[in-house]
């Protein structure tokens, strides 16, 4: 798992290919770690960006393709409201900039 799925980690090469870097936090499975039968990896602390964290990882530090999977869902809402998930405040900030992206255009515009 990554563990640190945010914008600046995700690099775009000269043929427009998303690669994921900076893995050192998927690396830092040291300490209290097991694996259990169901995959998951249990560390003895939360690492990684707030904004992007999975709730569920924040609480249990538990780390899950669920919990990558919300990671990168907030990148992609990142990219179509053009504002930062920590900044985003209220159900405005999301509804109003998706409702405008996702609007119809008008005839004839």
């Amino acid at each position: 798992f990554h563990r640190d799925i945010k914008p600046p980690n995700i690099l775009i090469d000269v043929d427009g290919t998303a690669k994921m870097a900076d893995f050192g936090l998927a690396a830092v499975l040291q300490g209290n770690t097991e694996e259990s039968d169901d995959m998951h990896i249990a560390v003895d602390q939360v690492s990684g960006t707030p904004g992007y964290m999975c709730p569920t990882y924040m609480q249990t530090a538990r780390v899950t393709e669920q919990s990558e999977a919300y990671s990168f869902g907030t990148v992609l809402l990142e990219l179509l409201v053009n504002k930062p998930p920590a900044l985003m405040t209220n159900h405005g900030d999301l509804m109003f900039p998706l409702l405008e992206l996702l609007q119809p255009a008008a005839p004839g515009a």
